[in-house]
């Protein structure tokens, strides 16, 4: 699933872009009852998954948030692949995610 996500995510962290140093993190905390589902997993670098922890994004500084509308400032949204796309190749995940994201914007 790792490289799922990350294929997803463009192989960046979606808080800062960098392409260095990239960990899965769990958007509702393992710790806090989250799942490990492409729903719930985001590619961050090391330095901002220490800096989320086991926050709740209700939870974060107002930095992690855009203004006025509490969500996250992600460069990318977290999504899952549809079911029939699930056995293609993982650039058609990818594909999905930017057709899903220029919908939602």
């Amino acid at each position: 699933m790792r490289s799922r996500v990350y294929e997803r995510d463009g192989h960046k962290c979606v808080k800062c872009g960098t392409t260095e140093n990239l960990t899965l993190d769990h958007r509702i905390p393992r710790s806090r009852g989250g799942r490990s589902t492409m729903e719930n997993l985001q590619t961050m670098c090391h330095d901002c998954n220490n800096e989320k922890a086991d926050k709740m994004p209700g939870e974060l500084p107002g930095d992690w948030y855009m203004a006025g509308n509490g969500q996250l400032r992600l460069r990318t949204a977290p999504c899952a692949p549809e079911p029939e796309l699930e056995q293609k190749p993982l650039v058609a995940i990818g594909e999905l995610c930017k057709v899903l994201e220029n919908v939602q914007t």
